[in-house]
């Protein structure tokens, strides 16, 4: 099968958990040009954290081990039921979470956030070719915003679950998402970068 393409998957089997449950990360990535791609990561974050205990024994139990917010939101709870951990965070509340739990006190910025970034940057590399073969004369005047989610194991390295190329931006996360938009259309005029390059809390990289 030469020249076939090959998808390699991987279980994160140790994940992070958070009060004993299992999350991932989503993150919005704008590419506000192509060949060569500009690309802009938005610096808050959402957290979206599952329902019940993480379990290794228990891996046809979606609510455990499937992040995703639509799968969640049908484990509905018993009436007066005590819901032990909140199934939606901020990235500011989890560099929060990180501090005080003995992570250090720039766990974040200097482990994390950078690891992410090198997740992104590869992984929108990836598609290069093919936006080449798509015309790239035809799209350097077009932006596109992707919403990719992330996972980290239990030494906080990032693994990448999937790219969104039309992320869900109405359902949930409105603290996150509103401010983006509000500034998005900024990065895409170019309007003018704060002194660290950013615009806005978009951060160009």
């Amino acid at each position: 099968m030469r020249g076939a393409s090959r998808v390699v998957q991987k279980y994160v089997e140790r994940p992070m958990l958070l009060h004993g449950r299992k999350f991932d990360i989503r993150l919005y990535v704008l590419c506000a040009g192509w060949a060569p791609e500009r690309l802009w990561l938005y610096d808050a974050m959402l957290l979206k954290v599952c329902s019940e205990p993480f379990c290794l024994e228990r891996l046809g139990d979606r609510y455990r081990h499937l992040t995703n917010c639509a799968v969640q939101k049908e484990n509905v709870k018993p009436k007066g039921a005590k819901e032990e951990a909140e199934q939606l965070w901020s990235s500011e509340r989890f560099r929060d979470h990180l501090r005080v739990n003995g992570y250090g006190a720039r766990a974040w910025e200097d482990e994390v956030l950078p690891a992410i970034r090198a997740v992104v940057v590869a992984t929108l590399a990836s598609t290069q070719a093919s936006s080449s073969r798509l015309g790239q004369q035809q799209r350097q005047r077009s932006f596109e915003c992707f919403g990719l989610d992330v996972i980290l194991d239990e030494t906080l390295r990032p693994w990448l679950l999937e790219v969104n190329e039309s992320p869900n931006l109405r359902n949930h996360g409105a603290e996150v998402l509103e401010p983006m938009l509000d500034s998005l259309l900024d990065v895409v005029l170019g309007a003018e970068r704060d002194e660290d390059g950013s615009v806005g809390c978009w951060q160009c990289m």
